[in-house]
């Protein structure tokens, strides 16, 4: 998941992407139990294509706050992100991504 879909190893950064894998897995080892099909592929899915992350965004983001990929999806994540800043504050897509860039523990 870390390495082929959020592309943090390629064939130019091959051994610094390994580190940045091998930092975040430390930090939250639950991750190493996480399903990818239902949990972490979905989450990733969401921010990428629904909130409009980068994977650049998204790796600076999960580095940030590695839980992010741990909370549930339907329950916090599109609770806090749509129904919260997007619907209720009315916040601009581009704007909620720069919010939690900056200040990804809002979660």
């Amino acid at each position: 998941f870390f390495v082929n879909t959020l592309g943090y190893v390629d064939d130019d950064n091959y051994f610094e992407g390994m580190d940045r894998v091998r930092n975040l897995l430390v930090g939250t080892p639950k991750l190493l139990l996480a399903a990818v099909d239902t949990g972490l592929e979905p989450r990733f899915q969401f921010l990428h294509n629904e909130i409009e992350f980068s994977l650049e965004e998204l790796q600076r983001l999960y580095e940030k706050n590695p839980k992010l990929l741990m909370y549930s999806l339907d329950e916090n994540m599109r609770e806090k992100i749509v129904f919260f800043f997007i619907l209720r504050l009315h916040i601009e897509v581009e704007n909620v991504r720069k919010i939690l860039l900056c200040f990804p523990q809002i979660m």
